[in-house]
């Protein structure tokens, strides 16, 4: 038997902290091709590598 799934938006019951919204954020201005400098962040003792790029 179908179960029933409640598709309304309920906001304050699904907020998250300001730290994790502007790691959406910045996920989001990435993916979407509008991501300025101040967006792009890199660890300092993280290896990056494409494997592509040789």
């Amino acid at each position: 038997h179908p179960v029933w799934v409640d598709y309304e938006p309920h906001p304050p019951e699904t907020a998250i902290s300001t730290s994790r919204q502007k790691i959406v954020d910045f996920i989001t201005a990435l993916y979407s091709g509008s991501a300025s400098d101040s967006d792009i962040m890199y660890a300092e003792q993280a290896i990056y590598d494409n494997p592509w790029s040789y």
